[in-house]
């Protein structure tokens, strides 16, 4: 009898467990982004972080491309959260490793062109090299459907890096930070 007790009590703890799992309703909001290394070839310092409405924070502005990116350039990204949200960032196994312009415009780049392609003049994935040129984003907002499933709850930093070939260090570096949340509907 208090086998079949415990086994009931662990079963339904467990069923509980996945309920809860999926009845979470995943937010993301975004918090600030950044320009910390560059502006040589790339300018993101026109770009700011807005409230749209009370509930909603958009991405808006305009970043400057001063040279055509071909594959003397390769890009990487790197994710870190901090749980508490007090900015000691743990990092995280989800990043991009270093690509080539080109590869990460016909790879990483196409994932996502469509979920924001009536928000900016960003060229169409497989375009290469990108024109130097000033591109904008108009009310870009961070919606769920763009994150990871298995993403913890705090907040995330996306640390963007951009290198020239023969040159060890960065020549760009963009973070932008955003703030995940799980609330439960129960």
């Amino acid at each position: 009898m208090a086998t079949l007790l415990a086994t009931s009590s662990v079963i339904l703890l467990l069923a509980l467990f996945v309920v809860q799992l999926c009845c979470d309703l995943l937010t993301v909001q975004f918090e600030r982004v950044e320009q910390l290394v560059g502006g040589d070839t790339m300018n993101a310092k026109k770009l700011r972080i807005r409230k749209y409405n009370r509930t909603v924070s958009v991405l808006n502005g305009t970043l400057e491309i001063l040279r055509d990116l071909n594959d003397d350039f390769s890009f990487t990204i790197d994710l870190a959260y901090s749980p508490l949200g007090n900015k000691q960032f743990i990092n995280s196994p989800f990043h991009i490793p270093r690509q080539e312009a080109c590869q990460f415009f016909n790879t990483t780049y196409r994932n996502y062109r469509e979920s924001y392609r009536n928000m900016t003049n960003f060229p169409d994935a497989g375009v290469c090299p990108i024109p130097a040129m000033q591109y904008y984003i108009d009310n870009m907002e961070l919606t769920a459907d763009l994150v990871n499933d298995y993403a913890k709850s705090g907040l995330w930093k996306i640390t963007f890096e951009m290198f020239e070939k023969d040159i060890s260090s960065p020549i760009f570096v963009g973070e932008l930070l955003c703030k995940i949340s799980r609330d439960t509907m129960l």
